[in-house]
């Protein structure tokens, strides 16, 4: 962790331009400095100093910063502000007292002090967060113990209940998990939970899910700090002149433990940023940030998606990295929630008989939070109209026909079950296409499904719909799902029964029009399989059926993927289908195998493929007329029989693969970006000539990691980060490294770590801070470069 300087916290006071904190001490001593400052409002002014207390100030240094100070005797305010871990050593500065003293303050609580407004209101909208009826669901901890309490996830982010977590150089928290499951519910519970937290923790989390990115621009988002800040501004307590410091805003105040991090959904920020993002990048990033400052940052992921994106992760569970699972749901927890929820007992026993019918169909798919949701809604508005009569198993898809049906009794509605679920399908449908569902889709929905009914009656039936368990009206004429995988798991039930009807033409229709992006799109994917495995419990040749027909759609061969979205979700499946049937025993040759007896012809022709690529063994396989929209492939092996025949690659990248860069590329479209990494990957493999662009490249690489967003400051950088990303799949890496050691970096230690780490040698920065500005090498970079092209023979 980088030591906090008193330096830092002036700079980021200052930024409020009412209150100016001098960065340069006007006095110093062992132990303590003294920091001139002044207040000033519409004209008006007002002069204070700070006395800083380091945390090895001694109580004899006390008194002597005491008498520097004019403590109780000069006419000049005082702020005294001392280290946190003083503490630990004595009391002393706690006696600082006298008519001039305005307050005696930690680094955070001074720092805090100067937003508390903001900060209060931040607050109380957090604990509006909270959701209901929240029971403590089981999480497998690092360790490999399965835990319910104490929360190790609150442990995590307050550091306390496990030795290891009480680390200076702060901790990075990763809590996997499958759709549905209560990712989302679990943090907003940590968040409303640790916004309530007394004084003695102190710690405000910054808590960041996918429902703010909605308002936040594309070239904002690609910045971490940006993205964190914005949390500020969507509840409605803006800090308002953070704005262009987000950086050193972020990096201060966690350095100084105002905040710990909750950010829920980080594969939908990097599927939401395709192109302007990558995971391994923003993981560095994070990973990065927690060890400079100290803090505790907890991130969230769809357990698929993390183990396609970062395959063979660094990231293991470690001192600085701690990896969560979220835990099927079992019997104790559903009881637990029904008997929250549910006012009667009859009610409580029925939803737990539901519940033991729900998970014959096994925990991996019937275990989440949702369908805990929708059997408790059965059994609560089941009072009213009877009890269900429920033995032995049920499907989801029976779960929702029963919610239908208890609708038509309590609300007396016109339109039977099925034609409800009808209804409902249709506006799923219609929800794939990305067009808001408004009342006038929910009417031509309801009529659909039952065309003998007059004007009235649809309106009528509709405005009844309005709160109905899987579907309500939000605001003046918008609907949402009450759960957004029921919405998912229709579309999936949906696909199955035209795959099982035949019907390859209304599959083909169907996908025409999915606007849905990536993350959605694996969302459906793991459902189709749930359902078909799962419910419908078919064998593994009937789910490729479904692969089959979108991959192989009426028009799809004879020329380029006439239906992209339905070839890149008929891929996700296959995929996805692959990882739970074969396990991860399998090698990268048997994956491979089996994709391909998926796709159809033993081979790879005009598919359209997006997403993760992970952990299969290409050697000799060709690819012809293929698109690969933004693909990462990763963990994957290569030949120089591999082929890739007239296929468009747009964006995308690799990780830790081996032989790509001599596969054979012919007649390719390419756009820049996958004109980058492609060209990277031939180089590294010997295929192409490294020549200066890529030196220069690779020389930015590097660099860049030291210079801080917006050109703030110089950067230090550990050092096995100086090999990550884009450097570390250079030909020449070791060489760059090692010449810019010589010119213009220099190493120091860094506690509790062998490797140390990397800066900028002083009489460099300028040079350094010219590239950044100007991209022209000047001085030791020039240097650098000069010494570099002789060596490597440009």
């Amino acid at each position: 962790m980088e030591s906090l300087e008193f330096r830092e916290i002036a700079r980021i006071v200052s930024l409020s331009r009412t209150t100016v904190i001098d960065e340069k001490a006007s006095q110093n001593g062992p132990g303590w400095s003294i920091y001139p400052g002044r207040v000033q409002v519409q004209g008006w002014s007002h002069d204070f100093q700070v006395l800083y207390l380091t945390s090895s100030c001694t109580a004899e240094q006390v008194n002597h910063a005491r008498t520097a100070a004019a403590i109780g005797a000069g006419n000049l305010d005082n702020h005294v502000v001392f280290a946190p871990s003083l503490d630990n050593r004595h009391r002393k500065h706690h006696q600082l007292d006298g008519p001039n003293v305005k307050g005696v303050w930690n680094t955070r609580e001074y720092l805090r002090s100067f937003i508390a407004d903001e900060l209060a209101r931040y607050r109380k909208q957090l604990q509006g967060e909270k959701p209901q009826y929240y029971i403590e669901p089981r999480i497998e901890t690092p360790s490999g113990f399965v835990k319910k309490t104490p929360n190790p996830l609150e442990s995590l982010l307050l550091r306390r209940d496990d030795p290891r977590l009480d680390n200076p150089a702060g901790i990075l928290g990763i809590l996997l998990a499958a759709p549905g499951q209560g990712k989302t519910y679990s943090t907003r519970h940590l968040a409303a939970s640790l916004s309530r937290r007394d004084k003695r923790d102190n710690v405000v989390p910054i808590y960041i899910n996918s429902s703010q990115w909605q308002t936040i621009s594309i070239a904002d988002m690609a910045s971490f700090s940006k993205t964190l800040t914005h949390c500020f501004k969507h509840f409605g307590s803006s800090i308002g002149w953070l704005d262009g410091h987000e950086d050193e805003f972020v990096r201060v105040t966690l350095k100084a433990g105002v905040f710990a991090v909750i950010f829920d959904g980080f594969d939908e920020y990097v599927l939401w940023n395709r192109g302007a993002v990558e995971a391994s990048d923003v993981l560095d990033t994070v990973q990065q940030l927690a060890r400079d400052t100290g803090a505790s940052i907890l991130i969230t992921s769809r357990t698929s998606y993390w183990e396609a994106a970062v395959p063979n992760s660094s990231l293991a569970n470690g001192r600085d990295v701690a990896v969560f699972k979220l835990m099927p749901f079992d019997v104790n927890h559903a009881r637990n929630y029904f008997k929250e929820r549910l006012a009667q007992k009859t009610a409580e026993a029925t939803a737990t008989k539901i519940f033991l019918g729900v998970k014959s169909l096994g925990d991996d798919f019937t275990g989440r939070g949702f369908v805990l949701s929708l059997i408790a809604d059965l059994a609560e508005r089941s009072t009213e109209a009877g009890f269900p009569n429920i033995n032995g198993r049920v499907t989801l898809q029976s779960l929702i026909k029963l919610l239908c049906e208890r609708e038509c009794l309590r609300q007396q509605l016109p339109i039977g079950a099925e034609e409800q679920m009808n209804a409902l399908q249709s506006l799923a449908v219609e929800g794939v296409r990305g067009g808001p569902v408004d009342t006038q889709l929910v009417e031509m929905a309801v009529w659909e499904a039952r065309p003998e009914l007059d004007e009235l009656e649809v309106r009528e039936t509709v405005r009844k719909l309005e709160h109905h368990p899987l579907i309500g009206k939000k605001g003046a004429d918008g609907w949402e799902w009450q759960e957004e995988q029921v919405e998912v798991l229709l579309l999936a039930e949906y696909l199955c029964q035209l795959s099982q009807d035949g019907k390859d033409g209304d599959i083909h229709k169907f996908c025409e029009g999915m606007s849905w992006g990536e993350s959605r799109r694996m969302d459906l994917a793991d459902a189709v399989v749930g359902v078909a495995l799962s419910e419908r419990q078919w064998t593994e040749d009937q789910v490729g059926s479904i692969v089959g027909s979108l991959i192989n759609s009426p028009l799809a061969r004879g020329g380029a993927c006439s239906n992209p979205e339905g070839c890149k979700l008929g891929v996700a499946i296959a995929l996805r289908v692959m990882d739970t049937t074969l396990g991860s025993g399998a090698t990268r040759a048997e994956r491979t195998q089996r994709l391909k007896a998926y796709c159809g012809d033993g081979g790879f022709g005009e598919l359209e493929i997006g997403g993760q690529v992970t952990s299969l063994d290409f050697s000799g396989s060709q690819f012809v007329k293929c698109t690969f929209d933004r693909v990462v492939w990763a963990n994957c092996v290569f030949d120089e029989e591999t082929t890739f025949e007239e296929c468009r690659f747009v964006g995308g990248d690799a990780h830790n693969c081996t032989g790509l860069g001599r596969s054979r590329i012919q007649n390719p479209q390419l756009d820049r970006a996958a004109s980058d990494w492609i060209e990277r990957e031939q180089v590294s493999g010997g295929t192409r000539r490294y020549g200066r662009e890529h030196l220069r490249a690779d020389l930015k690489a590097v660099i860049d990691k030291f210079v801080g967003r917006g050109g703030v400051g110089m950067r230090k950088v550990e050092a096995r980060n100086l090999r990550r990303g884009a450097i570390g799949k250079s030909r020449y890496c070791d060489e760059v490294i090692e010449a810019l050691e010589k010119e213009i970096l220099e190493r120091h230690e860094i506690s509790g770590r062998e490797s140390g780490g990397f800066n900028v040698r002083s009489s460099a920065v300028p040079a350094v801070r010219f590239y950044a500005d100007n991209n022209v090498f000047t001085g030791p970079v020039k240097k650098a470069y000069e010494r570099l092209t002789k060596k490597l023979g440009l």
